[in-house]
């Protein structure tokens, strides 16, 4: 029995059709290697050239660079529920909004003529302003927030656990201030 096998295997290995498939199978390897190799190198070409434009394009991270470099946000994307592999983009804003106005809120009268200053910040917001003898007044309101909005894809059909159909957009907009997602928005179109 083992004899027959070992000189089946035999004229296998001594023939041509083998080698010749052996031989296409390498170059077939080594061709699909080529083209992802030349395919990372234009990402970090253009990446290189959006760092020397400050900032000014954007940069295309695989997903294990983003988890590396950017850690917050892909912590903050698992929080709000959106897998890496269905990211498309993610943008962040901050934001830092400035009121002046001068607002009086009447207070019941103390014996003291004194004008007493404060500053008060509360998490994200910072309230500057007076105390005078019969009202509060507040004159600088200054609010600070970072919102990071994340783009992504999802499939709109599924059966069982296969997933098909064309790319759905859909954007969720997270605020650090609020530690919760502050918008969602479905179905989006982008135009290129």
């Amino acid at each position: 029995m083992w004899t027959v096998i070992l000189s089946w295997g035999k004229k296998i290995l001594n023939s041509k059709l083998f080698l010749y498939t052996v031989i296409v199978g390498c170059i077939y390897l080594w061709i699909v290697d080529r083209k992802n190799l030349a395919e990372n190198v234009d990402r970090l070409g253009r990446n290189q050239t959006a760092l020397v434009l400050k900032n000014s394009e954007q940069i295309e991270l695989t997903k294990r660079e983003f988890t590396r470099l950017y850690h917050k946000e892909d912590s903050i994307a698992q929080f709000i529920g959106i897998k890496p592999k269905q990211l498309q983009n993610v943008i962040v804003n901050n934001y830092h909004y400035k009121d002046t106005s001068i607002v009086k809120f009447p207070l019941i009268p103390t014996n003291t003529g004194d004008t007493v200053k404060f500053i008060k910040p509360t998490g994200c917001v910072r309230v500057e302003g007076y105390v005078l003898n019969k009202d509060i007044i507040f004159n600088k309101v200054e609010v600070f927030d970072t919102f990071t909005t994340y783009l992504y894809g999802k499939r709109p059909h599924k059966f069982l656990f296969i997933k098909w159909g064309k790319w759905i957009i859909d954007a969720k907009t997270y605020s650090e201030c609020k530690k919760d997602t502050i918008q969602v928005e479905k179905n989006l179109k982008i135009n290129n």
